[in-house]
């Protein structure tokens, strides 16, 4: 019983002497893997300071009227696409040095690049997943390589690159021409030698108000697909809804050709309009019809027709129609000539032909 005793102290003992040696080592000795991540990490990541973008108004000057908002669980900042004109990147790396590349014979050097991601959406709907956001990373307007010692320093001066809100960039990606501009949510990302620095979210939001309804303006032009008169819409009051989401401006057509036939402009909306029910889609498939322009053309389907557009900004706003414009659709004059000059032209070609191989048929007899 005195030896269990004594084993017992013993154990005690020794898990007490333990716990003071770990309380006197030195805070360095678990410090340091810390310290090891935080330099990986630095690798890979630039200092927050270095990178900034400034948000330009229609009126030349730096916007400071944004307000504070939130997507994909991040902070952004949010702006009026109305006053909002462009951005402007700025890269200041006086109080830090980024990772550096070296060429073959030593010489160094730094690739920088901004990397642009876009999505055309609401903050309350969009979605962040790479298939639905555009991916832009070595675009030439946002993209450099400085050379020499401490060369990144010149970059404050010498790169200093502009996107236009309006215009914005495309590019053709995986054979597709993809766009980021205009209204929509917008994340930058500085690269240097591959080290990254993300800028906050900046949303860029459409107008949604209107003060009156949509006034069409109607000029003839001609068909882009047949030798036919085309007739293109535009908006008298544009100005009032040039920041607005095109998506909710809808252009309309119904008609009534010249064999009785009702006709609509593509089977779009169909479900949604009374006057369009029993009639024949003039187009299959996906047909262009909304944004601040629509050319209409009749598909040669000739008769009256009866053309209007409609804006509204969501489901809850007040939906607001525009004036109807009729027009008459019919083969011109002209038309009909050019078909009978062809015809008379293929029949005379047809005729000589045919003439010429009888004539060598009765030189061969005479032989």
């Amino acid at each position: 019983m005195k030896v269990k005793k004594i084993n017992f102290i013993y154990l005690i003992s020794m898990i007490l002497l333990a716990c003071l040696l770990f309380a006197f080592l030195p805070m360095s000795l678990f410090k340091n893997s810390s310290a090891d991540e935080k330099n990986n990490q630095s690798e890979l990541a630039l200092s927050d300071s270095i990178f900034s973008i400034d948000v330009i108004g229609r009126n030349g000057k730096l916007l400071f009227n944004s307000t504070t908002g939130s997507f994909n669980g991040e902070e952004a900042q949010i702006y009026k696409w109305e006053e909002a004109e462009k951005f402007v990147f700025n890269i200041d790396t006086s109080s830090y040095t980024p990772p550096i590349k070296y060429d073959e014979e030593r010489n160094p050097y730094y690739d920088v690049s901004i990397i642009i991601d876009y999505v055309n959406g609401y903050a309350e709907k969009a979605i962040w997943d790479a298939e639905y956001r555009v991916h832009f990373e070595t675009l030439d307007d946002f993209s450099t390589t400085v050379r020499g010692t401490d060369s990144h320093l010149t970059l404050s001066s010498k790169f200093k690159p502009e996107f236009n809100i309006d215009k914005g960039v495309s590019a053709v990606v995986g054979g597709e021409t993809r766009s980021a501009k205009e209204w929509g949510i917008y994340k930058f990302t500085l690269s240097i030698n591959g080290a990254l620095n993300e800028s906050n979210f900046i949303i860029i939001e459409p107008t949604k108000i209107s003060f009156s309804t949509p006034k069409p303006n109607m000029k003839v032009t001609t068909s882009d697909s047949a030798l036919r008169t085309a007739y293109l819409f535009t908006l008298e009051n544009e100005e009032e809804y040039r920041y607005i989401d095109k998506s909710k401006l809808i252009w309309y057509a119904k008609g009534q050709t010249q064999d009785g036939k009702l006709y609509s402009y593509t089977s779009n909306y169909i479900e949604n309009k009374e006057e369009f029910k029993g009639s024949i889609p003039l187009y299959s498939g996906n047909k262009e019809q909304t944004g601040l322009t629509f050319k209409f053309d009749d598909n040669g389907k000739y008769g009256k027709w009866d053309i209007w557009c409609e804006y509204q900004a969501d489901e809850n706003a007040t939906l607001l129609p525009s004036n109807h414009i009729q027009i008459e659709t019919k083969m011109a004059i002209n038309y009909i000539y050019i078909i009978l000059i062809c015809v008379g032209v293929a029949l005379i070609a047809i005729g000589t032909t045919i003439g010429i191989g009888l004539h060598r048929k009765k030189k061969e007899k005479v032989y």
